[in-house]
């Protein structure tokens, strides 16, 4: 199995879905979709890899939300210190 070949052809939001609908399936059902053991242990990395980027991702949109709250608050001068 080619994981890059997997990447390239699925958009982040439908390997968040594929992800989600694997994460419901014991091993041995991945064993008997995917056909062998050697695969069906890429495959699981390929998902752990997704898994981690998409955690990643979604930690820097919050760290960003964060940085817009700081840079509001001082805009409209309010700095969280006691005057």
């Amino acid at each position: 199995m080619n994981r890059r070949h997997l990447g390239r052809t699925l958009n982040r939001a439908q390997r968040m879905g594929v992800l989600l609908e694997l994460a419901k399936l014991r091993a041995s059902e991945l064993v008997q979709i995917v056909g062998n053991t050697d695969d069906t242990l890429a495959l699981l990395e390929w998902l752990q890899e997704e898994a981690d980027e998409a955690a990643a991702e979604n930690q820097s949109l919050l760290g960003d939300q964060d940085d817009f709250t700081c840079a509001y608050g001082r805009i409209g001068g309010f700095t969280g210190e006691d005057e």
